[in-house]
């Protein structure tokens, strides 16, 4: 698996050979030395992990606000949760 600082090194370094009319993923998986296979699913591996952190962040910060919020209304009624 390529990583993301690999495909954008070989993308720079092709659009600006190449420009960006003429670069395709058989140049850009030439330059990665992958299959052009390869590079699609890596990419769209990639773009699944990087759904899926955002999506555990945004549940994250969403679990910490509601958390927040429930300490807030405890305080404000004084209120103790066991």
């Amino acid at each position: 698996m390529i990583s993301k600082t690999e495909f954008i090194e070989c993308a720079i370094t092709k659009f600006t050979m190449f420009g960006s009319k003429r670069v395709t993923l058989d140049k850009l998986s030439d330059g990665l030395v992958i299959s052009k296979t390869s590079l699609k699913q890596s990419l769209e591996y990639q773009k699944e992990l990087e759904d899926t952190f955002n999506t555990g962040i945004t549940s994250a910060f969403d679990l910490l606000e509601a958390r927040a919020l429930a300490q807030q209304a405890r305080d404000a009624f004084n209120f103790e949760i066991e």
